[in-house]
C-alpha cells in the first residue's frame, strides 16, 4: 500500500469498491499485508496523518485488522510523538509509537 492521502482517498475508495472486504479475507487467510508511510495506517485502527492538510490529525477510519495505532515518521516528524499520545482514541498503552 502506498502512502499519502490514505485517510481521505484510499480507504474511501477501498470501501466503495469492496477492496476492504477482500483485504480482510486475505488477512484472515494469513496473507501478509504491508504499507509504506501513510499506507501503513490502513491495516491499523488508526493513527496520525497529514492526509487532511498540513497539520497532523487523528485518523480512526482504518481497517482495524490491527487494533492499535500507527504513527508513520514517529521519530522524524516534528510533533508526531506528542500528537500521537494526545490523540490516541484508546488513550493508553498498546498504541504504537507511545513510549
Amino acid at each position: 500500500m502506498g502512502g499519502r492521502q490514505v485517510g481521505v482517498n484510499l480507504l474511501a475508495l477501498w470501501r466503495a469498491h469492496g477492496v476492504d472486504t477482500a483485504m480482510r479475507t486475505a488477512w484472515a487467510a494469513g496473507v501478509v499485508l504491508g504499507g509504506v508511510s501513510a499506507g501503513s495506517l490502513c491495516c491499523h485502527a488508526g493513527g496520525t496523518t497529514d492526509s487532511y492538510g498540513p497539520e497532523l490529525m487523528p485518523m480512526t477510519a482504518g481497517l482495524h485488522l490491527l487494533e492499535s495505532s500507527n504513527c508513520p515518521h514517529y521519530d522524524s516528524e516534528p510533533g508526531a510523538a506528542r500528537h500521537t499520545s494526545r490523540s490516541s482514541p484508546h488513550g493508553g498503552p498498546g498504541w504504537l509509537g507511545e513510549r
